[in-house]
């Protein structure tokens, strides 16, 4: 189970992301896998990735500023990532956690 902000997180990497990095962020023929990718990342530098887009060796990531899917949910988004490619979660549609209080308290928004 997890909490509610990794929830809403793969609730919208799935519905904005996986299209093109795959259901489980392992990638596709034409976008990286987030493992590698968000290796060592910190969240300064994803939101500027989410935001501005990025042009690597694969394609273009599209900026997703002013995108109302995805935007208002950025933190919940990196939490989601940050837990599935540091395998704190496994991949796939994560169980919801009923109550705050059994959300482990570095998840917990401050």
């Amino acid at each position: 189970k997890v909490s509610k902000d990794i929830y809403i997180g793969w609730r919208t990497f799935n519905g904005n992301c996986a299209r093109c990095h795959g259901e489980t962020a392992a990638g596709s023929t034409f976008a990286p896998s987030l493992f590698e990718r968000m290796d060592g990342m910190v969240e300064p530098a994803f939101n500027a990735v989410i935001t501005g887009g990025l042009q690597g060796q694969m394609g273009v990531m599209p900026a997703f500023k002013g995108d109302g899917n995805v935007m208002p949910y950025l933190d919940e988004l990196w939490a989601y990532l940050h837990a599935l490619t540091t395998k704190q979660i496994p991949p796939g549609r994560p169980e919801e956690m009923e109550t705050q209080a059994q959300v482990p308290e570095y998840l917990r928004k401050k």
